[in-house]
Formats: structure tokens, C-alpha cells, sequence
């Protein structure tokens, strides 16, 4: 994702994911930090919160849609289904799941997710963007999500599979990223941020270059803004 780039789709590159049958992923790269995705009915996706912007600089974003082209509403992707994305060609990358969170609403459309991924050994993470939507009654409403991360090394993959329930407002992403050596002076540490095409989240602490996504304090923990109460579940329609 780059800042005041536009959306556009592009092949496969260096990346790619498998898809269940029935569905089709537009590939972004270089994205803009608020994204329109047709996954979402049109909605938009923000990446610009203080967590998730570095962390998803020159990330790679799979819109999941029906392949069919029949259906210009939000993506219901069944239970049982599984997506499958690879690392090609870099040394490391992240790959990152979101989804929409606000139990006990989204929990008929989650996929079973915070349980499913976490027993895979993916972290959850609140350090995720948050979308808009276009259908009647939305207006001013914004939604939230939550992460989930699994490093994946050079032509690994990982997989992600829905469980018994449907899963709606899905978004996949895989980052190139640089790694974090513990041996790297604070000179190499910081060089780490300079490497191009591909994303650190390294930060020197304590005498050690260090893995620093969504480390907060409570200095810098800022309360997203309280949404408008007559807000309906994003999923009200499911």
C-alpha cells in the first residue's frame, strides 16, 4: 500500500493464493490506504490507523469476490471453504487476515475465525483497519475488525479455512517483509525500514533489533471514536 496511490489490479507477481471454487481474487498492489472493495458491496476499507498503516506498507490485497460476477453485494464465502497463499520470491513475507468484529453481531459471520486461525497458530491482533459501508442506513457508521498474522517463510504457504459458520468481510493480505535479526547492530536495525518493496515492523529495544507489530502502550493507545448509536451490525442482512 502506498499513500495517494490509486487502486489497481494487477497479475499475480511474486505472490499468490488459492481460491475455493466459485470465487476470484483481485489482486491490488500498491494500494491506497482506503480501499474500495467490491468484497464489500462497494464499502471501504481504511488502513490508516496508527497499528496497521506501517504494517501494511506494500502490502498485497486479495479482494474475494464470486467468480460468476452475478453478485455485486458483500462476498458470503461458505463454511468449509479454504484459501491458500504463498510466499514467492521473498526471503519472508506476513500474511494477515481481517475480518469484521463487534460480537456478539458478527459472530454468524465470522467463519469461526478467532477460533479456527488461532488453533493454527495465527495471532490475533486488534491492530486492524476498519471499513465503511454503502447500504441504507450506514452513513457515518464505522466498523470494526480484527487481525490475524502467521509469518510465512520463502515459497511457504498458509492456509485458511472457514469453519462451520459463513464468512463475510474478508480481507487476505500478504506483506514482503524484512526480518528482524536479534544480532543486528541498531545501525542495521533501523537500515531494515530502507529496504525497497518489502515492509519492517523492526524496532531496536533493550540492545536487540526486534519484532514491533502492534506493540502499544498506554501513552499511545488512542480509543477509536465512539461509532453513531443508531448504527445497525454490518451484517444486519445476514
Amino acid at each position: 500500500m502506498e499513500e495517494g496511490r490509486s487502486n489497481s489490479t494487477t497479475p499475480w507477481g511474486r505472490t499468490s493464493t488459492l481460491r475455493p471454487d466459485g470465487f476470484a481474487a483481485g489482486v491490488c498492489c500498491g494500494c491506497p490506504y482506503h480501499l474500495v472493495l467490491k468484497s464489500f458491496g462497494g464499502g471501504t476499507v481504511s488502513f490508516t490507523t496508527k497499528h496497521i498503516k506501517p504494517a501494511s506498507r506494500n502490502g498485497i490485497v486479495y479482494d474475494i469476490t464470486s467468480s460468476s460476477g452475478s453478485s455485486q453485494g458483500i462476498t458470503s464465502v461458505p463454511a468449509g471453504s479454504t484459501f491458500k497463499v504463498h510466499c514467492l520470491g521473498y526471503s519472508d513475507c506476513d500474511a494477515y487476515v481481517f475480518t469484521y468484529h463487534d460480537p456478539p453481531a458478527s459472530t454468524s459471520t465470522n467463519g469461526d475465525l478467532p477460533v479456527v486461525l488461532v488453533d493454527d497458530d495465527w495471532s490475533g491482533s486488534s491492530c486492524a483497519p476498519t471499513f465503511t459501508l454503502t447500504k441504507a442506513g450506514t452513513a457515518g457508521c464505522e466498523y470494526k475488525m480484527v487481525a490475524f498474522r502467521k509469518p510465512v517463510g520463502r515459497d511457504e504457504s498458509a492456509d485458511i479455512t472457514v469453519g462451520s459458520r459463513q464468512l463475510k468481510f474478508l480481507i487476505i493480505m500478504l506483506v514482503p517483509k524484512v526480518s528482524c535479526d536479534s544480532s543486528f547492530t541498531e545501525e542495521e536495525c533501523n537500515a531494515t525500514h530502507a529496504v525497497s518493496g518489502e515492509t519492517s515492523t523492526c524496532k531496536y529495544v533493550g540492545n536487540e533489533c526486534k519484532e514491533n507489530f502492534c506493540m502499544r502502550t498506554p501513552s499511545t493507545h488512542t480509543p477509536p471514536p465512539t461509532p453513531p448509536t443508531s448504527c445497525p451490525a454490518a451484517n444486519t442482512d445476514s
